[in-house]
């Protein structure tokens, strides 16, 4: 331990002091005013047991009687007297926190360990005392045994003074020792440093065994109300509901757990995330009676020492890992997702020519004569002539508006415009497959679907013996045919790539992040012209309907047959030059 610069200057002194009178009288006052008593000849102008912030600290002023006492002396011991307010501050708030019953377990913690240090502190002038009634004590001795305790009661008065009248909860008192140490440098005071990062230790001791049986077993009801995750089913629904699979669902789970940041230290705060889903997956296969073999190591928040996020890492990989694998092994992802290209996106040819076939009349015809009951059994027939064991979880929705809601009345609307395919399964697949993402193939399936209803109405008109000759027909024909190999080539390609990284993948993390890029980037390669490509291809989905009237007319010899075309021609050129900017053409 380093010598402190007063015994330094009073060993470079001239003149040796000895054990004399008035050097007794001195360490008598200094070591009574140290153990909290009134002393006789210190003198402060602060009542220290009546500091109420810490900042007063710098108020006090301490003085020696200048009577009995050379400058000499009172040099010497100068130093260590604001030691007095700082053991002051230190038992204030150790009393605060015990009888007081303040709330917060670092608050506990830390009251606990400086109650403890407070008790070395006193055991130490208590030893002095004692070597002063053998006559066995100098002023130079003194000095040696409270140079280390001074820069110690110092930062111990410090901590506790702030945290005392900042009220600080538990995560904010760990965050400022944390800051506190960062912000000082304690490179050259050993025992300040050891002890430093012990109390971090300590303190935050309560919150990383918190960590452990939420990450290791998923347990969240450790410490209510100071903890970062709370778990609303304690209150809301009682555990019993729990038992079955079938009870559950994805917003259930999505719901069930909350997040409190103001909640979580600092030094966790990059990895929040892999906390949070490593008790949920925890609790989630439990749910789903998977066993499997936990780890059980202590957590324990040490600086300079990452060990605690190794093993936070590993708890959320062997959660998220076995998930990932009962969900691909034991309700086979892989076809569910397979299926949402094929059915979902109507890539499967045959399900989507029979599927345009059944809906025709129900696609042309207005919202208010469209009947669920009547659109789902024509699905079905559709679905019999397949050979998929899950083609009972395909149904027929409605949407509450268009794509281009904005431009036409609800009221106005046609089956084409609300009729989508929603692939409906039950947890604990609904985890990737959620309403999120089915939404989101939706809107890719909705103009794909547009697409294939214009290609069944053009073959329709073309085939018939007085428009397979219409250059316009034709044309156009060949352009969506064109445009929509373009769309099943993107979807194909990216399908295929997801397939093959869930295939590869760790946890189910990927997996469900694999499939929101995916969905992401085959709506941004299909549809990157924005608006006016959909906005293009509903309008001549809508139009061509008027195709079969203008034909009618054409066929009766009518002079209708040019200008019943017109908007379909405008709108054809429009969409022309937007297949021409994505290269579809």
């Amino acid at each position: 331990m380093q010598k402190s610069p007063l015994i330094s200057k009073m060993k470079s002194n001239s003149v040796k002091l000895v054990a004399t009178t008035q050097e007794r009288l001195l360490i008598q006052d200094l070591i009574t005013a140290l153990l909290g008593d009134i002393p006789i000849y210190i003198r402060t102008n602060f009542d220290i047991q009546r500091i109420a912030h810490p900042d007063e600290l710098w108020q006090v002023h301490f003085e020696i009687d200048t009577v009995h006492f050379s400058g000499e002396q009172r040099a010497l011991i100068n130093d260590f007297l604001p030691m007095m307010a700082y053991q002051a501050v230190v038992h204030s708030y150790i009393y605060v926190i015990r009888f007081k019953q303040c709330n917060g377990r670092a608050q506990w913690a830390l009251a606990s360990l400086l109650s403890k240090e407070l008790h070395r502190y006193f055991a130490m002038l208590w030893k002095l005392q004692k070597q002063y009634n053998e006559k066995k004590l100098s002023l130079q001795k003194v000095v040696e045994q409270l140079s280390p305790w001074l820069p110690i009661m110092n930062v111990y008065c410090g901590i506790a003074g702030y945290t005392q009248y900042l009220n600080l909860n538990s995560v904010q008192l760990i965050n400022r020792l944390d800051e506190f140490y960062d912000m000082n440098d304690f490179s050259s005071n050993l025992e300040l440093n050891k002890r430093l990062c012990q109390m971090i230790k300590q303190v935050s001791a309560f919150y990383m065994e918190s960590i452990q049986m939420w990450t290791q077993k998923g347990s969240a009801g450790y410490i209510e109300n100071e903890f970062f995750i709370s778990d609303m089913a304690m209150d809301t629904e009682p555990w019993e509901d729990l038992s079955y699979p079938e009870q559950c669902s994805n917003l259930y789970w999505d719901q069930r757990y909350r997040l409190h940041v103001d909640r979580l230290p600092n030094f966790l705060m990059d990895h929040a995330n892999i906390i949070f889903l490593s008790g949920k997956y925890l609790n989630i296969l439990k749910q789903c009676n998977v066993a499997m073999t936990l780890i059980d190591i202590p957590l324990t928040y040490q600086r300079g020492d990452l060990s605690h996020i190794m093993i936070i890492q590993r708890s959320y990989e062997l959660a998220a890992k076995s998930l990932k694998d009962f969900l691909v092994n034991d309700h086979e992802l892989l076809f569910h997702l397979n299926n949402l290209r094929l059915y979902g996106l109507l890539q499967e040819k045959s399900f989507a020519k029979n599927l345009m076939k059944k809906l025709n009349v129900y696609l042309e015809a207005k919202v208010s004569n469209l009947k669920l009951e009547e659109l789902q059994g024509q699905l079905v027939k559709v679905l019999h002539k397949c050979g998929d064991s899950f083609k009972d979880l395909m149904r027929i929705q409605l949407k509450d508006c268009s794509l281009l809601a904005d431009d036409i009345g609800y009221d106005q609307l046609c089956g084409y415009d609300i009729i989508c395919l929603n692939y409906e399964v039950k947890w604990p697949l609904s985890l990737v497959l959620n309403s999120e993402r089915l939404g989101q193939m939706q809107v890719l399936q909705r103009v794909v679907l547009c697409l294939r209803y214009v290609q069944y109405k053009l073959e329709k008109l073309n085939s018939s013996t007085t428009s397979s000759n219409d250059p316009l027909y034709t044309h156009m024909l060949q352009s969506f045919q064109g445009l929509f190999e373009y769309m099943s080539m993107t979807i194909e390609s990216r399908w295929r790539e997801f397939l093959d990284s869930v295939l590869a993948a760790v946890t189910i993390d990927q997996v469900v992040s694999a499939f929101k890029n995916t969905l992401d980037q085959s709506i941004e390669v299909c549809l990157s012209t924005g608006p006016d490509f959909v906005r293009y291809v509903l309008n001549i989905a809508r139009t061509c309907i008027e195709c079969l009237k203008v034909q009618e007319l054409a066929n009766k010899g009518g002079d209708e047959t040019k200008e019943a075309s017109k908007p379909i021609i405008e709108y054809y050129k429009q969409l022309l030059l937007c297949m021409d900017e994505k290269g579809c053409i």
